[in-house]
């Protein structure tokens, strides 16, 4: 796994650092290096956006139409894939922002912490899609009994929401959740 994260920070680099070069080829400031390089990151997250939106979500998309199981219709009609597609330009910023030339450890800091809130609301997205596919199966399947479960799977998002704000709350204010529960 390490050997992937390596080669990916490796790939990121190469490419941030292309705006690096595009300022030392037409004489400017280095700190349109830091500019280029924070805009050809932000192109490679759109790029990433894309692909998955409009090649990867596809093909899940066909896929789970063609297969018997229901259950992976009701998490595409829920829209679990497509969210999940957002997780990954939130990464691709996360791992690239060190990696951009000129760029100020405090600025890279708040970049990182920025995305990573990202990524905490993207993934609370996620997983309320996930369970709100769960309440449609399970009330579709009517083997399962008559009682809804709707109010359950509404306090399990409430409280994933909460856990999230609170590890929200503690990662832009580089602080230990600990200290907002206690």
């Amino acid at each position: 796994m390490s050997e992937i994260s390596a080669s990916i920070d490796r790939w990121l680099g190469l490419a941030v650092n292309l705006g690096d070069r595009l300022s030392e080829w037409a004489g400017l400031h280095p700190v349109w290096g830091a500019v280029l390089g924070v805009v050809v990151l932000f192109l490679l997250a759109v790029l990433f956006h894309f692909l998955l939106r409009h090649l990867v979500v596809r093909l899940i998309h066909g896929l789970v139409r063609r297969s018997n199981a229901s259950w992976d219709d009701v998490l595409e009609q829920a829209g679990v894939f497509r969210r999940f597609a957002l997780v990954v330009p939130i990464l691709v910023i996360y791992q690239g922002a060190p990696l951009v030339p000129h760029l100020r450890p405090e600025l890279v800091d708040f970049v990182r912490r920025l995305a990573l809130s990202c990524f905490i609301i993207m993934l609370v997205a996620v997983i309320s899609a996930v369970l709100r596919g769960v309440g449609r199966i399970y009330t579709a399947d009517h083997s399962l009994g008559r009682r809804s479960i709707k109010s359950y799977i509404q306090i399990v998002e409430i409280g994933v929401m909460i856990a999230a704000g609170i590890l929200i709350l503690a990662v832009l204010l580089n602080r230990s959740p600990m200290v907002f529960l206690g």
